[in-house]
Formats: C-alpha cells, sequence, structure tokens
C-alpha cells in the first residue's frame, strides 16, 4: 500500500513535472517553420536551414551544392521580416500565406506569399 501511494504522488508528479519541462522552447508550427527558414537564411546558417527544409526539398540541395551556395549568395546582406497572414492544415499538410519584406543591399516587399509545409517525424518542414 504504501509503495503506491509513493509512487501515485511523489514519482508520478515529478515525472509530469519534468517532462513537461522537456521540449522544444519555441513552437512548432508550420508558421514559425517558414519564419525560421527565412531566419536561418538571413544568418547566412545553412546547417539551420537545412533543418527547416521537409525531406523531399532538402534532397534537392543536398544533391545539388551549387543551387544552396547560389541561395545563400543571393540572401548575403540581407534581412528577412515574415508576416504569417493565414495558416490551414490538414492531415499533416498545411499552407500558410505570408507577406515578405527584405532589407539589405537589395530590399524588397512581396505580398501573398503561398508555401507548404510538412509534418514529418522531426516536426513542422519547409517544402514545396
Amino acid at each position: 500500500m504504501r509503495k503506491s501511494l509513493v509512487i501515485t504522488f511523489f514519482i508520478l508528479p515529478a515525472a509530469f513535472l519534468f517532462s513537461s519541462c522537456v521540449g522544444p522552447s519555441e513552437q512548432d508550427s508550420p508558421a514559425n517553420a517558414i519564419v525560421k527558414s527565412y531566419a536561418a537564411l538571413s544568418a547566412q546558417d545553412s546547417a539551420s536551414y537545412m533543418e527547416t527544409l521537409a525531406h523531399d526539398k532538402a534532397e534537392v540541395y543536398e544533391a545539388l551544392p551549387a543551387a544552396q551556395h547560389a541561395l545563400f549568395d543571393r540572401w548575403k546582406g540581407q534581412q528577412a521580416s515574415v508576416k504569417v497572414l493565414a495558416v490551414k492544415q490538414e492531415n499533416g499538410v498545411a499552407t500558410v500565406l505570408y507577406n515578405l519584406n527584405v532589407t539589405g543591399r537589395q530590399p524588397s516587399s512581396q505580398d501573398s506569399i503561398v508555401e507548404r509545409a510538412y509534418l514529418e517525424d522531426a516536426g513542422w518542414k519547409v517544402g514545396y
């Protein structure tokens, strides 16, 4: 009896508290995947950028390193600001609508960009 009380009142609550403290610090969402992708481009962080990509999209950059290099060359000195307007999710596929404002050596602004994100084992990833 004493053993079950210890488990019920001490071990289970402690395990619950510990598990609630473990995990990603940022919310995993389709919108956040898009934002993190542009943040990695702005920071010139190719490893972080690749982590934001869905498997199919990542495979393309792995097969064509020159394409990834060219992408990062275009983003050198640029800073992105993403404003997510809407997200529609269904069965592990999300459509994200957002505005993009780029500052830096080639400033630009694009409204109503539509991009897909996919729920993979490691969370939401940007894809085609």
